[in-house]
């Protein structure tokens, strides 16, 4: 979804989107990409996944945090194709 609510037309654009937002709610919280320890990405049946399969390789890079991919019927929006859900953590401090 874009900053003004609509969803792109497109998947790649729509997938761009979704995974700049969760940058932006990262880095609001003192988080970044790195820090992601868990990712549920959520993909509309019928809705190829590779649009953000292929923005979170490129992103993340050879930072790999659990994943688990489901397929849905549907979001709680009728236009999205696409949910991701983080989970991100600071490690303490050990010294080593």
């Amino acid at each position: 979804m874009l900053a003004d609510g609509s969803v792109p037309s497109d998947r790649e654009t729509e997938a761009e989107a979704m995974w700049a937002n969760v940058e932006m709610a990262l880095a609001g919280a003192g988080f970044s990409l790195n820090t992601i320890v868990k990712v549920t990405m959520y993909v509309v049946v019928g809705t190829s996944a590779a649009p953000p399969s292929q923005i979170r390789e490129r992103l993340l890079g050879s930072h790999k945090p659990a994943s688990t991919l489901l397929y849905v019927s549907g979001l709680a929006r009728p236009d999205l194709h696409y949910e991701v859900e983080v989970i991100a953590a600071l490690l303490p401090e050990t010294g080593v």
